[in-house]
Formats: C-alpha cells, structure tokens, sequence
C-alpha cells in the first residue's frame, strides 16, 4: 500500500518528482514499482515498462488490500 499512499498527492501540496523537478507524480510504475511522472514514462528510465495512472493503482491496492 506504500505506492499507494505515494500516488496519493495532495492538490494543495503534490508529490514531485526527484528527477524531473517541477512535475507531478502522476504515475505507477508496475515493472519497477515506483511512483513516476509523465517525463519519466514516456522519455525517461520507464520508457517501454508497464505503467498505470495513481488514481488506477490507488483503486487497485484499496480492493486487493495491496
């Protein structure tokens, strides 16, 4: 559920990306399991990896108990 709560930003105060400063985490890293922004999916160390959207990981975890 660690994912979980790290996909979960708050709109006052968002989770930031480290690599790309200034861009929300807005993303899930399956194949790596790290919450990731959209630089890091589409030309960063996640390109090609499974990812899904926070809001789907979050839905995800909270029904399997993840």
């Amino acid at each position: 559920m660690v994912a979980a709560v790290v996909c979960c930003s708050d709109p006052v105060m968002p989770v930031i990306c480290e690599t790309h400063g200034g861009r929300t985490i807005e993303y899930f890293c399956e194949t790596d399991q790290v919450a990731i922004c959209s630089q890091c999916a589409l030309l960063g160390d996640h390109q090609g990896h499974q990812i899904t959207t926070c809001e789907e990981k979050v839905i995800h975890s909270f029904h399997s108990g993840n």
